[in-house]
């Protein structure tokens, strides 16, 4: 069972004309890295963070209210959402800091090239954070999930993508899984 996101007037799940976007991954590790790579700085591990309990991993994922509140509610995770919370404002920041520099020296130019120029749906600040965990599918989504619950400052656009939620499990895992599931029950 997927619950609605309440409403955030930054969070989109289509792209629309805003010149800023925030794109919020989520991936498994061992599936490989992001491509293209999530902007400099903003790639968070959280392998290392408490797990849901194995018998509502193996019912939910990251997108269930349920598996969220279960993870959120172990030590440690609060506190990791806020940090990257921090260090993803403060590149934001920059990032509107460095546009607003460069709009006063590009002026004049823009001017005249968006008469010649037809308009593109393309953002002119793009930055993307990736999150991951070993599956991709608990920890980094129910992570992701959080923060596409923030308040991202005014201009915004919010994406949300979960690059490994939907992909099957490898054959190499059912194995092992399966092997697993022999051994305790032969126990």
């Amino acid at each position: 069972m997927t619950d609605d996101i309440p409403a955030n007037p930054n969070r989109t799940a289509h792209p629309t004309t805003s010149s800023h976007r925030l794109t919020l991954i989520s991936f498994s590790h061992r599936r490989g890295p992001l491509v293209p790579p999530p902007s400099p700085g903003l790639l968070f591990d959280v392998r290392a963070l408490p797990n849901a309990p194995k018998r509502m991993r193996d019912v939910y994922v990251g997108t269930d209210k349920r598996l969220r509140e279960a993870v959120m509610s172990e030590a440690g995770w609060r506190e990791k959402v806020a940090a990257i919370e921090g260090a993803v404002m403060g590149v934001l920041g920059r990032a509107e800091g460095e546009e607003e520099e460069e709009e006063e020296e590009e002026e004049e130019e823009e001017e005249e090239e968006e008469e010649e120029e037809e308009e593109t749906n393309e953002p002119t600040v793009h930055i993307r954070v990736g999150v991951y965990c070993e599956m991709g599918r608990h920890r980094s989504v129910a992570c992701v999930e959080e923060l596409a619950r923030v308040a991202w400052p005014a201009g915004w656009e919010v994406e949300v993508v979960h690059r490994d939620l939907t992909r099957p499990r490898s054959e190499r895992d059912k194995e092992k899984r399966s092997r697993k599931v022999e051994r305790y029950e032969s126990e």
